[in-house]
């Protein structure tokens, strides 16, 4: 995603989020070099802010037109996008990229999409990963077979993070969401992974994942400006 420029400093979902422990990530970091993961990280963000911005001009202007240093990977999203497009007829995608400035929370945070599904309203968040074509494990019994997938993982904070953004939608536009989904899209072939998640689920990970991370950032925080002596 692009940098967001918030009319208030709050802190953003992801930041927040930050808190939790992300055994993925930790693994992912244990496994590889600072230098590989610094790599990787700034064309993880490259790619999904150029997919965010194809998809938004795709939903509010029915075009695709982008320009990128990764084609291949970009091609690959943008592909397995219309292949979900196609298989959900009945998600009709109508905005897109809608930042959000939560008072009551004291949160800030951009929906990547907003859509009718079934005649509920439904916010959708749109992630990118890998199926890991070509690839083999490097390490332990299974060492030398094959890495890949049918298609790329969806992860618990994937659901924390849109949840979020579903709680700071209806703050921020009074229109409360009925169920919020979420697509993952493969880098490196033509495929994705999407679930939905209901009022009920919504309600439990917002009230006791969401809301406990914003104390503990706030906590966390403050105990900082304590060490620090101010």
């Amino acid at each position: 995603m692009a940098h967001r420029d918030y009319a208030k400093k709050y802190p953003s979902v992801t930041t927040i989020l930050d808190v939790l422990s992300k055994k993925g990530l930790e693994y992912y970091w244990k496994s590889n070099t600072p230098e590989f993961i610094e790599q990787e990280s700034a064309k993880s963000k490259a790619i999904g802010t150029q997919v965010h911005e194809v998809f938004q001009k795709h939903i509010e202007a029915e075009k695709i037109t982008f320009e990128t240093e990764y084609p291949e990977e970009v091609k690959n999203i943008i592909n397995s996008f219309f292949k979900f497009k196609q298989e959900y007829p009945n998600v009709k995608l109508k905005r897109a990229e809608l930042k959000m400035e939560s008072d009551k929370y004291g949160v800030n945070g951009t929906c990547d999409c907003i859509a009718h599904e079934d005649n509920q309203l439904v916010l959708l968040d749109w992630k990118s990963s890998k199926c890991y074509v070509g690839e083999v494990v490097k390490t332990g019994v299974h060492k030398g077979e094959s890495k890949e997938i049918d298609k790329p993982k969806i992860y618990p904070e994937y659901l924390y993070q849109t949840v979020w953004y579903s709680y700071l939608y209806y703050d921020v536009f009074k229109e409360p969401i009925n169920k919020c989904r979420i697509v993952v899209m493969a880098k490196d072939k033509v495929a994705y992974d999407t679930i939905t998640i209901d009022d009920r689920i919504m309600a439990n990970i917002f009230q006791n994942a969401c809301l406990p991370a914003l104390q503990l950032f706030n906590v966390q925080k403050e105990i900082k400006s304590i060490l620090k002596g101010e």
